[in-house]
């Protein structure tokens, strides 16, 4: 498979990562930024061929023209791919990165806990919107 925009990588089962991409849906430009699902085959075969074998589920995963990064990078990939203003939103690049991935981390601990509060299920996508996920086909 040859996808030439970016990839979004994301844990499946996570509400909080259904919040995020939700939210890429709705403020990227079609086509401009794909999905996959770590559980995916698809998704640990891209990863793999990059030299992330075993990939982080509590991680998420950006593959854009600079290679791959995890974690605040990946949001902040993922965040450039949107029309303003959240594209702008990219200028929280200038904080460390240790500083960014230690509040990651925090919300990746509590994900679950955080997305029982929010919401019980998850949308369900368009079919202009679907065509933005990675699957084995």
């Amino acid at each position: 498979m040859n996808i030439d925009s970016p990839i979004f990588f994301y844990d499946g089962e996570c509400g909080v990562c259904d919040a995020t991409i939700s939210f890429f849906l709705r403020h990227s430009e079609p086509g401009k930024l794909h999905f996959a699902a770590l559980q995916s085959k698809l998704a640990q075969s891209l990863l793999a061929k990059e030299g992330i074998v075993d990939p982080d589920i509590k991680a998420a995963y950006f593959s854009g023209p600079n290679g791959i990064v995890s974690k605040s990078s990946a949001v902040l990939g993922g965040l450039a791919c949107c029309r303003k203003p959240y594209s702008l939103l990219v200028c929280f690049g200038v904080i460390p990165q240790v500083i960014r991935d230690a509040a990651y981390d925090f919300v990746a601990r509590n994900r679950h806990r955080i997305s029982r509060l929010s919401k019980t299920e998850c949308r369900i996508p368009s079919a202009e919107e679907k065509a933005r996920f990675l699957m084995e086909r």
